[in-house]
């Protein structure tokens, strides 16, 4: 049975709405739907928090533009934005809690829940959870081994104020038995043109953007080589959609199971292209659970350097 309030209108707990993430549009600021903004009872606050699905929390201003009369989510937007790779056609939901908090989930354009992991940027200060922060801080004379060197075991202090930091030695780490050999650990610079991928639940599925192609002047062939951390070479295909060009769906799942990733993981794809522009080899660099601190160029990650 629906609820109505003494008004007659309809009784919220919530407010809903949806937007397609255009790069174009949206990378700055994002407009929230006229229709949405004149069904509220009261403004929406100067300030609100954009909470997403593992419990972190944004501090997003908004804003009436002037002349249009949109208003907006303006700064803060678009560090939320790069923190989640937000990509073209991403599609989130919104939803209002009715006093200064949007919930928000992420679709991939290929229909799937958007995986979420560990924050992507380096600078953490903004990023709060749905708790209390916490705090790490070191306790005096306690030693532990971790990465190869000895550092203060940490233990976890209830902190108002702060957020919780983490050792740099745990954001690099990768244990012995996980490092392959043919890149250096734990920080490897690509020298030529490359995105950066999350793993999704929709596996079979790797699109190139199209933007990192015409932004890099590749032309790529049918045929190409995937080439692990290993050295070993992987035979590819590019298969021709409606929104671009990805890879044969039955190749990568072989790629996929051998290297037995998942969506924890992220893809560094590095093109080695020749003079004349086209390219037969792609460098395929696996992140397992580390955070990179990327940046979005065009619609697509790559690594800040």
């Amino acid at each position: 049975m629906v609820e109505r309030s003494e008004k007659g209108s309809y009784a919220r707990k919530d407010t809903e709405f949806f937007k397609v993430y255009l790069p174009e549009f949206s990378s700055r600021k994002l407009v929230i739907p006229p229709a949405f903004v004149n069904i509220l009872e009261k403004l929406l606050p100067n300030q609100v928090g954009l909470l997403d699905e593992i419990g972190r929390l944004w501090k997003v201003e908004t804003k009436t533009e002037e002349g249009v009369g949109d208003v907006v989510f303006k700064k803060g937007w678009e560090k939320f934005a790069n923190d989640h790779s937000l990509e073209f056609g991403d599609f989130l939901v919104f939803s209002y809690d009715g006093v200064s908090r949007f919930s928000v989930k992420i679709f991939d354009k290929n229909g799937c829940k958007k995986y979420l992991v560990a924050v992507t940027t380096a600078d953490r200060s903004r990023v709060a959870v749905e708790k209390e922060p916490v705090l790490v801080k070191p306790v005096d004379d306690i030693s532990t081994k971790r990465c190869g060197k000895s550092r203060k075991r940490v233990s976890v202090k209830e902190e108002p104020s702060g957020n919780r930091v983490i050792h740099p030695c745990e954001m690099g780490c990768v244990p012995e038995n996980k490092k392959h050999k043919g890149f250096e650990e734990p920080v490897y610079k690509p020298k030529n043109p490359h995105f950066v991928r999350n793993i999704t639940d929709c596996f079979r599925q790797m699109e190139i953007p199209t933007t990192f192609l015409k932004s890099n002047g590749i032309e790529m062939g049918e045929d190409f080589e995937l080439c692990d951390e290993n050295g070993k070479k992987w035979p590819m295909k590019v298969v021709i959609h409606d929104r671009g060009q990805r890879f044969s769906p039955g190749l990568w799942l072989s790629f996929y199971r051998s290297h037995k990733l998942s969506t924890s993981n992220k893809c560094l794809f590095e093109f080695i292209v020749r003079s004349d522009g086209t390219c037969n080899q792609v460098l395929v660099r696996i992140f397992r659970g580390r955070m990179l601190n990327t940046v979005t160029i065009n619609s697509y990650q790559v690594l800040a350097m």
